[in-house]
């Protein structure tokens, strides 16, 4: 598989080691807490750097690249391969993700119960926010809006001032209003 070659420098606190075989190559750095590791084998490469608390790592190989950053209770984590592209973030219960492929964009954050999801597609967008067992849905589609929840409605809305509701349940209604003035209300029990 090669020949073997090892190498160590030391100065100090300061140390660097480095070690080749064939394709392989090893190195690592290290000065009182911080700390520099890089390995590369072919396409694939592995670098990593702590310094206290704070620790980052990358990776690649070919159009894929994955990146993590860690301090405390934050990590930040992404990874990219071609179009493709997924951001993830946590802080203690709080969690975001971000996935990109061409002009799809899913956004989804979690804080305890709380969850909002946010699917985008060209003019295409939807919405759900979960919190318990009450969720909320929302769909858009360039100024066109369609929404539902558990307490029962359906909003149609489009353009700057023309609108439609569509409501039901206990306290259930219907109105339908469109243009600056004019509109129509219907109401049950």
């Amino acid at each position: 598989m090669g020949t073997l070659r090892l190498r160590a420098v030391t100065l100090g606190t300061l140390r660097l080691q480095a070690v080749t075989m064939g394709t392989l190559r090893l190195q690592a750095v290290t000065m009182g807490t911080l700390r520099l590791q890089a390995v590369t084998m072919g396409t694939l490469r592995l670098r990593a750097v702590t310094l206290g608390t704070l620790r980052l790592q990358e990776v690649t190989m070919g159009t894929l690249r994955l990146q993590a950053v860690t301090l405390g209770t934050l990590r930040l984590q992404a990874v990219t391969m071609g179009t493709l592209r997924l951001r993830v973030v946590t802080m203690g219960t709080l969690r975001l993700r971000v996935v990109t492929l061409g002009t799809l964009r899913l956004r989804v954050v979690t804080l305890g119960t709380l969850r909002l999801q946010v699917v985008t597609l060209g003019t295409l967008r939807l919405q759900v926010v979960t919190l318990g067992t009450l969720r909320l849905q929302a769909v858009t589609l360039g100024t066109f809006t369609l929404a539902g929840g558990d307490y029962g409605y359906i909003t149609l809305a489009g353009g700057d001032s023309g609108y439609i509701t569509l409501a039901g349940g206990d306290s259930g209604y219907i109105t339908l209003a469109g243009g600056d003035s004019g509109y129509i209300y219907a109401c049950r029990r």
